[in-house]
């Protein structure tokens, strides 16, 4: 074995890859023998790292190997002293005994150590490796998507979505993790009457883009139709900016949001069809409505409180779901099924860690982030020791792994857990909790809409947690989830998404869910967060 024959591949350890490269080969060396007369020595391992020196004379033979115990067997490897022990031993025995040799003893060297070893404390065995995640991992966090959808629609302010607060804390209980419940309270617009006329004639609208808090309730002039359903057709901000749009696709809004129009108006595809032969597009709409108070909560479980440490890292995920008429099993059931499974790991690693660690289920999500918003305007001091905060949202689909990492950092407040969304917003939904409106941003809203933190540490730690599970990613900048209102207001945020293409609709629902990219988005959330933690370690 010489140095050229391992992977140049920045951190990856020479001596786990020997190890891999050959039990990979679907063998496993036992029936080892020692001879006590003679101790090996030029290592640096002792008592003090949890190992003891091994006697030297093996033999060998092979059996199959089960997949199980390799990966338990890697989990041995993270401690440092052992890797390098083992590459010590390769290089004394190099020489004497040649190449295949050499790494016939380097195995069999290797199961002695993990054989006749005291273990690596869980400190260390939990520092890298997605090894420790339970194998009932998935399937549990299954459980509490089935519960969850099961119920039903979860919608801010409804019954459901008390129930599902209740649920969640009584998880958090029967983990014997401290559970705190934060309600709030929100605001949103709802119409009581709306018309709509181009020409004499009178249309439906399927839904607006405005800013109901301009208090703006009538609107008439020009309009330009957009078509968003043809894909060959394409747009500038120069011809939409300013303008009162007419498409035909709702699910559409936040492509038009960039181009900055004043008003959207978004119909059917027969009125946008009947629309287009009629040239010219004088229009006139009246909204009326009223303003509704919503009540929702969020729910926060906190381990690690006692630590000497006052850094703090947040696990979260949102519970509600978008409208009444899907269950919500993607979107987002399964990130906080994964959540909750992730904060039963680490409540058994409990006193491992070296900060505490919240586990943060938000509600209102769908409706403008509101529960994320109101978190940041109510534990402003103990978000002032936040050094990460990782979200989980819509994990359950088949599609790409995209993991937030790029962007830089920009648009971030001056001071650290300061918002900038304007008090105007503070309270207030950004979509209709029943009628259907969202949101058109200004060029300041827009600003903190596109606002990432994710300096060169994190993606550091996100590259080294990615290279460790050996999963393909693709890296986004900050989503449109709960983690846009932290990153806005200066904390370091992440977060995990493996989009279902059915999220929205009455169609997501537990039989469609990918049971294997649960397991992938825990590995991941655990992952990031353990190699911060040990980034911390190494800080101190």
């Amino acid at each position: 074995m010489h140095e050229g024959d391992f992977p140049q591949n920045g951190n990856s350890c020479k001596a786990r890859y020997e190890c891999d490269r050959y039990a990979k080969s679907g063998f496993l060396i036992h029936d080892i023998k020692l001879s006590c007369s003679s101790v090996l020595s030029n290592t640096n391992l002792s008592r003090q790292n949890h190992l003891l020196p091994i006697p030297l004379k093996l033999g060998f033979k092979r059996t199959p190997l089960k997949s199980d115990v390799f990966h338990s067997f890697r989990d041995y490897l993270i401690a440092e002293n052992l890797e390098t022990f083992l590459m010590d031993v390769i290089k004394t025995n190099r020489s004497k005994i040649g190449k295949e040799k050499s790494m016939q003893h380097f195995t069999a060297l290797f199961l002695a150590v993990i054989l006749f070893s005291n273990p690596v404390p869980p400190s260390q065995r939990h520092s890298t490796g997605a090894e420790f995640l339970p194998s009932d991992f998935s399937s549990r966090a299954f459980k509490h998507i089935v519960h969850l959808a099961g119920m039903g629609h979860r919608q801010a302010g409804t019954e459901n979505d008390s129930l599902t607060v209740r649920y969640i804390k009584e998880q958090f209980e029967d983990m014997n993790i401290a559970v705190e419940i934060q309600p709030f309270e929100f605001k949103s617009f709802e119409f009581s009457c709306l018309s709509f006329q181009v020409g004499h004639k009178g249309y439906d609208v399927v839904g607006i883009g405005f800013n109901p808090y301009k208090n703006k309730r009538v609107y008439e002039g020009t309009a330009l139709l957009i078509d968003l359903k043809d894909p060959e057709i394409r747009y500038t901000r120069e011809q939409i900016e300013g303008k009162t749009i007419i498409s035909n696709n709702w699910n559409g809004h936040f492509r038009l949001l960039q181009f900055k129009p004043e008003l959207i108006i978004y119909v059917d595809s027969r009125s946008f069809n009947e629309l287009k032969s009629l040239g010219k597009l004088s229009f006139k709409l009246n909204i009326e409505g009223v303003y509704k108070k919503y009540k929702s909560a969020n729910i926060v479980g906190r381990i690690g409180e006692n630590k000497s440490s006052s850094k703090k890292i947040l696990i979260t995920a949102h519970f509600d779901t978008y409208r009444r008429n899907n269950p919500g099993a993607s979107d987002n059931a399964s990130g906080l099924g994964v959540l909750l499974e992730l904060a039963r790991l680490f409540k058994k690693m409990e006193s491992d860690l070296n900060c505490s660690v919240k586990f943060v289920a938000f509600g209102a999500e769908e409706m403008g982030i509101i529960g994320s918003r109101n978190y940041l305007y109510t534990n402003t001091e103990s978000l002032q020791h936040c050094e990460l905060l990782f979200n989980i949202d819509d994990v359950g689909g088949k599609g790409p792994v995209t993991v937030e990492m790029a962007g830089g950092v920009n648009g971030i407040s001056e001071r650290k857990c300061v918002s900038q969304i304007p008090e105007l917003l503070k309270d207030h939904s950004w979509e209709g909790v029943i009628s259907y409106w969202r949101l058109l941003a200004d060029d300041d809203l827009m600003k903190i809409m596109t606002a990432s933190n994710h300096p060169q540490w994190l993606v550091d730690v996100v590259n080294k947690s990615i290279k460790e599970l050996g999963y393909d990613i693709e890296p986004t900048g900050t989503q449109g989830s709960d983690q846009l209102a932290f990153a806005q207001a200066g904390i370091v945020t992440s977060g995990v998404g493996i989009v279902s293409e059915l999220r929205h609709t009455s169609k997501d629902i537990p039989e469609k869910i990918d049971k294997r990219s649960l397991k992938i988005a825990g590995e991941i959330a655990a992952h990031v967060v353990l190699n911060t933690l040990k980034r911390f370690r190494e800080s101190n």
